[in-house]
């Protein structure tokens, strides 16, 4: 080879390093990784943590929810003068407008239907499962107009208080048989708009449903007898199962559902370590804040891991989402599409008992800039003592100005934001709630072309 064809050689692969180089300095962008902890603060947050009963006709004392930290509402529907009769249109009405009037105040019902929520002796239900199922039929158009105020529905109708013992569709003991069981599941499937969940109130009752009728996916339990007996008042089987098989039973489901329940008394259950451990086993999204006293103010006044445990209790209830790791660009121009990358936790007793996604905020103060979603997250995945990572794609588009970056979280079927407080805070003390947006990052523009990481 001549000395000139050495040299165009040369130069060609000059050019190519040149090129390649200059590419790889134009696309590159630094990156900064920030680790997070768990916030110690208690918040209120939708679709979890306590209760407060009322009765559909009287919802007297709702205003003062929200500066209770309480987010649901434990609505009691008592049909007990219709059970030999179609529900009468008033009745109906009481229930649409108990729903309409939770809904304004930003927040979730925990519903349950029976025939007398008041004195066992008195009680009597209807001694047809026809009579329930066609009050289901008139009930399900109200259940699905309101679908977005819904946390769950207890199964309820059969028993005193809707709790599935002394029925008349019982067998001799009072407990309703496999086809009653079946069929009033079955008939509340179809009532109760997805994805909310159904509770039943034993898992023994879980046992009896038929797949092939009932989706077991959308089952959830209540034990509204929580941490009193060895067999929680018969809640638990014992003559099949140990108490501690129960609890693995419940925590081996994979569904994700909204657990809940009360505790009637003290006992040795509800001491700190016990009644953590059997919580978090039971995946429990929400508590009775009112019943029973004497527990809720022994936890209030016992210190444990250096605060107050019901403090701890209603931190994790449900779920309790935070940025455990973070990496941002530190710098990049306004003609390059950055890479944004955070991981979830959930130190919380159960995962999301409904649907969420997340989106990313570009705004500043109370202005927003762009809405980004994250693509195929179901933030439902992320289990308790799980992590889940998010990846998202950002082109800022050239704003030219201050920008704050921020997560917003929200139901996954919300199509309009008309409160804030449906929205869903993160555990971290560095990040700013403001609007519903949890923001986590600020950038600079520095009059030309590139955006600077200040914060």
């Amino acid at each position: 080879m001549n000395r000139s064809k050495y040299l165009t050689v040369y130069v060609s692969l000059l050019t190519m390093v040149l090129v390649i180089t200059g590419t790889i300095v134009f696309f590159y962008v630094p990156n900064k990784t920030i680790r997070f902890e768990e916030s110690n603060t208690t918040f209120t947050n939708p679709s979890r943590g306590f209760y407060v009963q009322f009765d559909s006709n009287n919802l007297n004392g709702l205003d003062e929810l929200n500066a209770k930290g309480v987010s649901l509402v434990f609505l009691a529907y008592d049909l007990n003068e219709f059970i030999a009769s179609d529900i009468a249109q008033e009745k109906l009405d009481e229930l649409s407008d108990a729903f309409s009037t939770i809904k304004a105040h930003g927040l979730k019902v925990i519903i349950r239907v029976a025939y007398g929520f008041k004195d066992a002796t008195e009680f009597s239900d209807p001694k047809s499962i026809e009579v329930i199922k066609a009050h289901i039929v008139q009930l399900s158009p109200i259940l699905k107009e309101y679908k977005d105020v819904l946390l769950t529905v207890q199964a309820g109708f059969l028993g005193p208080w809707g709790e599935w013992h002394h029925s008349n569709l019982g067998m001799d003991d009072g407990k309703p048989t496999t086809t009653v069981i079946n069929n009033l599941l079955e008939a509340l499937s179809n009532a109760v708009p997805l994805p909310v969940s159904i509770a039943v109130r034993r898992p023994s009752f879980m046992r009896m449903i038929n797949p092939d009728l009932v989706d077991l996916s959308r089952i959830a339990f209540h034990n509204d007898a929580l941490l009193s007996t060895e067999s929680d008042m018969g809640t638990y089987d014992l003559d099949k199962l140990q108490r501690e098989e129960e609890l693995e039973y419940i925590n081996d489901r994979e569904y994700a559902v909204a657990n809940g329940g009360e505790m009637p008394n003290l006992s040795i259950y509800t001491e700190p370590s016990i009644a953590l451990n059997e919580l978090s086993k039971l995946k429990l999204t929400y508590l009775n804040l009112n019943y029973n006293k004497s527990v809720l103010d022994f936890w209030s006044s016992t210190r444990y891991e250096g605060k107050s445990f019901l403090d701890l209790i209603q931190q994790k209830l449900g779920y309790r989402l935070f940025i455990q790791t973070l990496v941002l660009p530190t710098h990049f121009k306004s003609t390059q599409k950055v890479e944004i990358k955070l991981t979830l936790m959930n130190s919380g007793f159960s995962a999301m008992a409904l649907p969420y996604r997340a989106e990313l905020i570009v705004g500043h103060n109370t202005e927003i800039y762009q809405v980004v979603q994250f693509e195929n997250i179901n933030l439902q995945d992320v289990e308790p003592g799980k992590t889940s990572t998010m990846k998202i794609v950002l082109d800022i588009k050239d704003l030219s100005k201050k920008i704050s970056l921020g997560l917003r979280i929200l139901e996954t079927n919300m199509i309009e934001i008309n409160d804030e407080r449906t929205l869903v805070r993160l555990a971290n003390d560095k990040i700013s709630f403001i609007g519903g947006i949890n923001y986590f990052a600020e950038y600079e523009w520095n009059g030309k072309n590139t955006y600077n990481l200040i914060q």
